[in-house]
């Protein structure tokens, strides 16, 4: 249960919810942004460089995004090469050699 008589924006007690003035409403933008703002152009400015900052950001995300694909292909075309002549390997014919042994003879020289 909530308890309404310590409000979390600031007013007094028993104050009613009515809309900041505009000089109120100034301040508590500067020091939101620790910038003084005089004029429209300031706060067109700070939104400027806002959006430069999100941009920046947006790019630097998009450039590591691409790196890491471009890492997983390379990785992915290596593994398909190995597989590849793993498999050329494995398929080829086998070849079976019978070598004659006369009786009596200590057999073929294994080179032990």
């Amino acid at each position: 249960m909530t308890n309404n008589n310590h409000p979390t924006d600031g007013r007094k007690t028993g104050q009613s919810h009515r809309p900041d003035s505009d000089r109120e409403f100034l301040a508590h933008l500067e020091r939101l942004t620790g910038r003084q703002i005089r004029s429209r152009q300031d706060i067109s400015d700070y939104i400027g460089e806002l959006s430069t900052r999100a941009s920046e950001k947006q790019s630097k995300r998009q450039h590591l995004k691409n790196v890491l694909l471009i890492a997983l292909l390379i990785v992915a075309a290596a593994q398909y090469y190995f597989i590849d002549i793993q498999l050329q390997i494995l398929s080829q014919p086998t070849l079976t050699v019978f070598v004659p042994v006369k009786a009596g003879s200590p057999g073929p020289y294994l080179g032990g």
